[in-house]
């Protein structure tokens, strides 16, 4: 107690460094670690209820896609709005009619569906090729795919 009477600016800068490291500290916590209970999208999901893909439409489009017998294998993977899929296309199979594969998928999908979300698209082989691997992209504001300079 006589140190803090003796030295009663020092004292008061020490107490409000403390009170400040704590409000600092509190802070940080707050903008390292978000929230917990809220979504990992935040609010950009908001209304993906009222726009599903359904598995059906799923299937079906991975039938058409592989009918076109250019196609080994066809997989899909939706994170939030962006709808992946990955076709893994037959190494004589050239990058025109591959990127045709693309009209499959927007005739099975609904106008809102295209307007909703985002499309990408990874064309691979599983041999060597200067053509593969190619992606294409089509946003939500977008009519047609956007595709990646391979």
């Amino acid at each position: 107690m006589k140190f803090i009477k003796e030295n009663k600016v020092l004292s008061i800068a020490i107490l409000i460094f403390l009170i400040l490291m704590i409000f600092a500290g509190v802070g940080l916590y707050k903008i390292i670690i978000p929230d917990s209970g809220e979504s990992l999208y935040g609010n950009r999901l908001d209304g993906i209820e009222s726009v599903p893909i359904s598995e059906e439409t799923i299937s079906e489009i991975k039938s058409e896609i592989i009918a076109t017998e250019k196609v080994e294998t066809v997989e899909y993977d939706l994170k939030g709005k962006l709808a992946n899929f990955m076709i893994t296309v037959k190494a004589d199979t050239d990058k025109v009619s591959a990127e045709a594969l693309t009209d499959k998928i927007l005739s099975n999908l609904t106008d809102e569906q295209k307007d909703f979300y985002d499309i990408q698209i990874f064309l691979a082989t599983t041999e060597e090729s200067e053509i593969y691997p190619i992606i294409g992209y089509k946003h939500t504001t977008s009519l047609n795919f956007t595709w990646s300079n391979n």
